[in-house]
This record gives C-alpha cells, structure tokens and sequence, in this order.
C-alpha cells in the first residue's frame, strides 16, 4: 500500500532564503531553540515551535518515514497566501512559493508532489498561474484560502480561477486563515480551535449556495480538519435549505446531498469523529490529511487510521484509494 498524506506544510530554507532576499517586508525571520524552529513575521504574527521537518527535507523524510507515509501533498504554510497585498506583489510571491515547492518535489519525486498557492487577489493572474502550474507533472493541485482578504468564496471575479481549475483537473485544497471576528477570538487559543473550524464551514457554505459547486461541477474541493463545523451542522444547512427560496436558487439539490461531492482529511482527532465523518459523507469522500508539522497535526497519522478504522477496507480507502484518485487530474 502506498500512503498518501494530502495535507502537510512546507517552508523549505531556499525558498525562505529567496523570500527574505526579495521580498524582505513579509518574511519571516527564523530563528531555533532546543532544536525546534520559531518563525516570526514583520507584522509581528508568530508560528511554531517546528520540528526541523518545516524547512529540512532530509527532516522531514525521516519523520515521514517513522509516520508510515510514502508521499506528501505539501503546501505552503497558510500564513504565506498574502492575499491582503497589492496584486503584482501577490503574484510574484505566489511564484516564488510555487518554484519552491516544484525544487522539492523534485529533490524526492518519489515521496512528494506540489499544491501549488495562487495570487486570489488577482483573479485572471492566478488563471495565469494555474495554467503555468499544469506544465509541471509534480503539480496536483492547489491550496487556496477560506477567503480572498475578507471576500468568500462565490465572489462572481473567481468565476476564472474556478474555470482554469477545472480545464486543467487540478485538486483544491481549501485552508482556513484568519478567521472572520478574530479580535474575539485571540484568548484561549479559539483562532485555532473555533476560528478555523467556522472558517472551513463558512467557506463551503459559500461554494454551496453561492451555485460554485453546481456551475463547476468537474471540480474537487478537499476541506482540512474534518470539514470543520460543516459535517455536524449540515442538517441545520438543509432545513434552512428547505425554508428560504433564496438558498435553493443555485443550489438545486439539499446540502447534505452536495456536501458528499466535497472531500474531507481524516484530521477529526478522535475516533467517534471521524466515524461520524464517514457515515455523512460516505468512506470514499474521507483523505489521509496530517497537518504536519503544526503542532495542531496529527503525530501519528497513519496509526490514528488504523486504529480508528476498524475495517481495513475503510483504512486503505482514506490511506491510499481515495488520495490517489484525488492526485490524479481530471482534466475537462
């Protein structure tokens, strides 16, 4: 079997180095303590303690390796999407980070493909990039954000990202960051443990009723942690559904029906969890997904599967049948 990670991050130091070389007002300077990695930006936002895996490949390797993961879809860690910056910045930076990402998948073809991160803020431009993107075998598909610098995700200028998407089959992984009412949100650790939960649910709440889905519908979305709030609250998305002409006017089919087209990393931290998950959605919509290495992850991924999986049809599915078909393109 061959385990297939769909969600895990990466910052490797070259592409650090070439950030803070061209773009120094939005690196993060780096600094190590205790053989962990801290990253601290200019806008005084603060990430880690990291396993030396964030920038390290050969790292990162072996703790695949002691996972039982064969290959990671990696990422760029969500704190680098920098849609909130001026367009021409935007899309240089999303190319920086893409280059990046290609030079370590192709360090190891064997363990890692590329979700390449795209320039939202400049809808025709990130068009550009995912069609530059799907020149390069290493590239499955895209990360992008729960919003474009506060707009949703139905926003009608997106209309060009969603096309050249789907023309060229890649994936979309959709990553929560800053959550709507953060100010709130910032005691008690609840931008991680609320904010992003919300954040996911809201932005598939946008997909579904703002007709994304129904007028794209070749395309994949993958949504990390779960779904977020999504799965538990789909039966509130279906009464509201059923009473408001306005949310079935692009939304033909109830929400839990549509729900099922979206697919969900195994990232529920519990068994009862992510049973719940499989029984809404149905086993082959569920990924492997570990958020490594953000202490949030999974340490074990592949154990917690097996362990909560207690067919092992149903593991191999989330481990390896279900990410393979998502790393394959689909092509329209």
């Amino acid at each position: 079997m061959t385990v297939i990670d769909l969600h895990a991050h990466a910052l490797p130091l070259p592409l650090l180095q070439r950030l803070a070389a061209d773009h120094p007002a939005v690196a993060p300077s780096v600094r190590s303590e205790a053989g962990r990695w801290h990253l601290t930006y200019p806008n005084g936002q603060t990430l880690g303690p990291f396993p030396p895996g964030i920038m390290d490949i050969d790292a990162r390797l072996a703790d695949m390796d002691r996972q039982g993961v064969d290959v990671q879809a990696v990422s760029i860690a969500p704190s680098h999407f920098f849609y909130e910056l001026p367009p021409a910045q935007g899309a240089e930076l999303a190319a920086l980070h893409n280059d990046g990402l290609l030079d370590m998948a192709r360090s190891a073809p064997k363990r890692f493909v590329a979700l390449g991160n795209l320039p939202l803020q400049d809808p025709p431009a990130a068009a550009a990039e995912v069609d530059r993107l799907a020149g390069h075998a290493e590239v499955v598909g895209v990360q992008i954000g729960t919003h474009v610098a506060g707009a949703n995700l139905d926003d009608p200028d997106l209309m060009v990202v969603w096309e050249a998407l789907a023309r060229v089959g890649f994936v979309v992984l959709i990553h929560p960051h800053a959550p709507a009412g953060i100010a709130r949100l910032r005691p008690h650790y609840l931008v991680n443990l609320v904010g992003f939960p919300a954040e996911t649910a809201i932005a598939a709440g946008a997909l579904l009723f703002g007709g994304v889905l129904h007028a794209q519908p070749s395309l994949r979305f993958c949504l990390v942690h779960g779904g977020g709030f999504l799965p538990y609250q789909i039966a509130r998305f279906d009464h509201g559904w059923s009473l408001r002409a306005d949310l079935r006017q692009r939304l033909p089919e109830p929400p839990s029906q549509a729900a099922r087209r979206f697919y969900y990393d195994s990232l529920t931290h519990g068994s009862a969890a992510l049973a719940f998950l499989i029984a809404q959605v149905g086993v082959d919509q569920v990924v492997l997904g570990s958020d490594y290495p953000f202490g949030m992850g999974a340490k074990d991924p592949v154990t917690d599967i097996r362990e909560h999986c207690a067919e092992a049809e149903v593991a191999a599915a989330v481990l390896q049948r279900n990410p393979q078909r998502l790393l394959t393109r689909n092509a329209v």
